[in-house]
């Protein structure tokens, strides 16, 4: 459509203009994406194209909300691609048809750009063997321009980076970080939180210390002898550190010739390796075994020989 203005005040009004117009309206199907350092924008003709034939387009962009603007390109695409705008920053664009007798409307557009480096790992859980070794890599989006530092930490002293940090070299977007399980004398598996951090970016790896120790029950004595009627100790504690309390249980196969007490030891992470003492006495002349036996781990024995008369 076209148009015309005149002026008015209050004492009339002055003649009318020459004819203004048509111009395009406002473009249509707007579209605006951010892939890797490009910032891409496409659109469609205004509506009222065919009446107001659109001759070009133009493309602004702020850095600043909207307060300034900077003229991007003319173009008589219906879309344009930007290469000069910078990482992790948030723009406005606006696109405006122009027509032979005028431009449309600005239209805008709102994006955040991607950060220059996005920090990656190849692995979210690892299992480490404990005295032994284990790799994950950490990862960028793009090669870096120079050797670039990345930090490792651990948050646990069951398992440790081989270094602080590891590097990726030159023109590189990746480095290998070797994780250790600290060998101990604990018994049970261990765990500890891996992390890595560059720009500002944090990324974890969950780590499970296989533990390679044996849990055993230890006895100062295999083998007793004892007098019907008397008793005789054997001291009893375990060879690890457990990660929880450790019950041992006492039994003779043969309680009419020799019986214990107590039937039941209890360890804990802080007593394992204080001896217990376990009173075998002797009832009845021959021969039994007394069994030191708990969940998990190997059954210790003893040799009982009780000596001495018949009991009538």
């Amino acid at each position: 459509d076209t148009m015309h203005i005149r002026a008015c005040n209050a004492l009339g009004c002055g003649p009318w203009s020459a004819d203004i117009g048509p111009i395009p309206g406002f473009v249509t199907n707007r579209t605006i994406e951010a892939n890797d350092a490009i910032v891409s924008l496409d659109w469609d003709p205004p509506a009222n194209d065919d009446v107001a034939v659109v001759e070009d387009y133009t493309v602004s962009r702020s850095a600043d909300g909207g307060t300034t603007w900077s003229e991007l390109a003319t173009t008589t695409d219906t879309a344009y691609e930007d290469d000069t705008q910078s990482f992790a920053t948030s723009y406005k664009y606006r696109i405006i048809a122009n027509g032979a007798d005028g431009s449309g409307g600005w239209s805008a557009l709102d994006i955040t750009t991607e950060v220059e480096q996005v920090l990656g790992v190849s692995d979210t859980e690892l299992d480490v063997p404990e005295g032994g070794s284990n790799t994950f890599d950490v990862t960028l989006t793009r090669p870096v321009d120079e050797a670039t530092d990345i930090a490792v930490s651990s948050d646990s002293p069951a398992a440790a980076p081989a270094a602080p940090t590891v590097t990726v070299a030159a023109d590189g977007t990746s480095a290998t970080v070797t994780i250790n399980g600290v060998d101990n004398d604990l018994d049970g598996d261990g765990s500890a939180t891996i992390t890595v951090a560059y720009l500002g970016q944090s990324r974890t790896v969950e780590v499970a210390v296989l533990d390679d120790d044996v849990q055993a029950i230890v006895l100062d004595e295999t083998a007793v002898s004892v007098k019907d009627g008397n008793n005789t100790l054997v001291n009893v504690s375990l060879a690890l550190q457990p990660a929880s309390n450790v019950t041992v249980s006492v039994t003779s196969d043969a309680p009419g010739t020799a019986s214990v007490s107590p039937s039941l030891l209890t360890f804990t992470p802080s007593n394992w390796a204080t001896t217990q003492f376990v009173v075998i006495t002797g009832a009845d002349p021959g021969s039994t075994i007394v069994s030191f036996s708990s969940p998990g781990v190997v059954t210790q024995t003893v040799d009982v020989n009780v000596t001495g008369p018949p009991v009538p």
